[in-house]
């Protein structure tokens, strides 16, 4: 893990370990510890330095061991050839007493100079090895002052002038980084980079030269790519310098922060000025300016300004969206009124209105009309009749024309559809109650013959079942008549006309009883007298009573006419017959 760069190394305790190993000698201990610090803190200049200097400490006190053992065993050597010295001369001497003094000094002179030139080669191999530890330590210095001490002795010494020549080289190279360094901390890195560059092709390995032309190449990059969003700023491209200023946050949070946070900050908040100085924003528009604000705050919570921007920029789009939405759930009422698709899409809309102002009693008014109603379509295909009754008086009540009269025709439908079940259990009274509250639903509608017809009948039949046959005969009489539908039966020559006028003639005589039961058994057989069908083809959102409103007929004559016994919802595409009065 990469520490902040605002923390310090000094108060990081594997670095305080690692100093107190070093100072007590524990080199590979401590520049372990060191490795691992720098590993947290890879980019501090200092950090690196000291981990080079105590490597190459590491390595002098090394070098002086040896070197100290090589002298050791050098002083043991001469002592040794000092002792041998003594017992050869006490030799020679004695030899010289039985021989002659002449040959004796001659192999004197020659064994001391043999020794002579031993010792000095053991002295100067000692130094050549210390000078290339001294190289490969980066201590340059060092290693040409023992260089230069070998050459002064013998200047042909086996790799002594490719030792120098490296030796020279490394040296024009640290004087060339260390200028290097001066540049970069003045702030001259223009300057200093094609010099590391040079120092990295000569010596790809050298210190952190690498790392530093990486850094300069980094920041060469950045301050390119800040020069390009300053232009942009100043040109007033405010999108394109906003792209240019987030680029370089992303890619170093820490490159200049003090100047580009400002002009990101500016920035923002003149792109989301530039779409407010449009008269007429669109929402996507207010959207765009709403983030901007968003993004000013937050680099800047506190800016008053940016923050009461903001709150009109979103109570406009707030305002905006719940009319749009509003909009779209009536136009979509308008386009389709009875159909189940578009009061759906209606319902979801004024849903999302809703979320934004719960407490706005015309969209909840509007909302709960429509999921009423739709909770009505559900419960009619189910015949739970109360339930529709209950909704939709509600709806009715509100608005009479609701789903272009749909709602008004499904809660006519369920007052005939309870009045029915109300009839099959001989609740009487109660099933007259239901259909004459149809038939006031009925007269409501324009052209509502089919309607209004079918619930006198149904009147008629009740009260005929309850027992007062003459009422049921004069509502059966003036349902005939209204329709229409006597004239048409009179004038076929269908068994339906010896029916009606068997069933008038009874009623004459008086036989309410008898006749009641003649106009039941005519009406019931009505849809044979119908003249005018239609084939409809079912389209995606139809139902059963949007199509009774439609051709102005009722739900129980469609469903007779296609022989169906329920009323869930049709399937798109499929064909009915329509029975509708002439």
């Amino acid at each position: 893990m990469v520490a902040n760069v605002n923390e310090s190394y000094a108060n990081y305790p594997p670095y305080q370990q690692a100093m107190k190993d070093l100072q007590a000698g524990n080199w590979e201990t401590g520049l372990a510890g060191l490795a691992e610090v720098e590993k947290k803190y890879p980019l501090d200049i200092e950090l690196r330095s000291l981990r080079q200097e105590m490597a190459v400490r590491a390595r002098i006190d090394e070098y002086e061991v040896e070197e100290r053992k090589a002298q050791k065993q050098g002083r043991i050597r001469r002592i040794a050839i000092r002792v041998l010295l003594v017992v050869l001369v006490v030799v020679l001497a004695f030899v010289a007493i039985t021989t002659y003094s002449g040959w004796l000094q001659k192999q004197w002179n020659t064994a001391q100079q043999s020794l002579d030139s031993q010792v000095r080669q053991t002295e100067l191999a000692v130094k050549f090895l210390n000078a290339q530890q001294l190289l490969q330590a980066g201590q340059t210095g060092e290693a040409l002052t023992l260089l230069e001490e070998i050459s002064a002795s013998e200047p042909e010494y086996p790799g002594l002038k490719e030792a120098l020549d490296t030796a020279y080289a490394q040296q024009e190279i640290e004087t060339q980084y260390t200028q290097a360094m001066e540049m970069l901390a003045a702030g001259n890195s223009q300057d200093a980079l094609p010099i590391l560059q040079m120092i990295n092709r000569q010596s790809p390995q050298f210190r952190d030269v690498a790392l530093q032309i990486q850094n300069l190449e980094t920041q060469a990059q950045m301050d390119g790519y800040l020069a390009q969003a300053d232009q942009a700023f100043e040109e007033g491209r405010w999108e394109d310098a906003i792209a240019g200023y987030e680029s370089l946050r992303l890619l170093d949070p820490g490159y200049k922060p003090g100047q580009v946070e400002p002009q990101l900050f500016q920035a923002y908040i003149s792109a989301a000025t530039a779409v407010l100085d449009d008269p007429f924003p669109s929402l996507s528009s207010l959207q765009v300016a709403d983030r901007y604000f968003s993004q000013a705050l937050s680099l800047r919570p506190q800016d008053r300004e940016a923050v009461s921007a903001r709150t009109t920029v979103r109570n406009t789009i707030e305002s905006r969206m719940v009319d749009d939405y509003i909009k779209a759930a009536q136009d979509a009422l308008l386009s389709s009124p009875d159909s189940l698709t578009a009061l759906a899409t209606a319902g979801t809309l004024f849903s999302r209105a809703l979320e934004l102002r719960p407490n706005d009693p015309t969209i909840l008014v509007q909302y709960q009309m429509a999921e009423l109603y739709l909770a009505s379509v559900v419960a009619f295909a189910a015949r739970e009749y109360d339930t529709v009754i209950e909704n939709l008086e509600y709806v009715v009540g509100l608005e009479a024309n609701y789903a272009n009269g749909t709602a008004r025709q499904t809660l006519y439908e369920a007052y005939i559809g309870r009045g029915q079940a109300e009839m099959s259990v001989g609740d009487y009274q109660f099933a007259v109650i239901d259909f004459e509250k149809a038939v006031t639903l009925a007269q409501q509608a324009p052209e509502a013959i089919s309607t209004i017809f079918e619930a006198q009948i149904l009147i008629a039949e009740a009260e005929g079942m309850a027992g007062n046959f003459l009422q049921a005969i004069l509502i059966y009489q003036n349902a005939l008549s209204e329709s229409g539908l006597r004239e048409i039966i009179l004038n076929s020559d269908t068994a339906l006309n010896t029916s009606l006028q068997n069933a008038e003639a009874t009623a004459l005589a008086g036989n309410y009883a008898r006749a009641f039961q003649l106009y039941r058994t005519v009406l019931r057989g009505r849809l044979s007298a119908y003249d005018n069908t239609l084939i409809v083809s079912v389209k995606t959102g139809d139902y059963l009573t949007s199509l009774a409103r439609q051709y102005n007929t009722t739900v129980s004559a469609i469903l007779e006419a296609n022989n169906l016994t329920n009323q869930d919802r049709l399937d798109p595409n499929t064909d009915l017959i329509i029975p509708i009065l002439p």
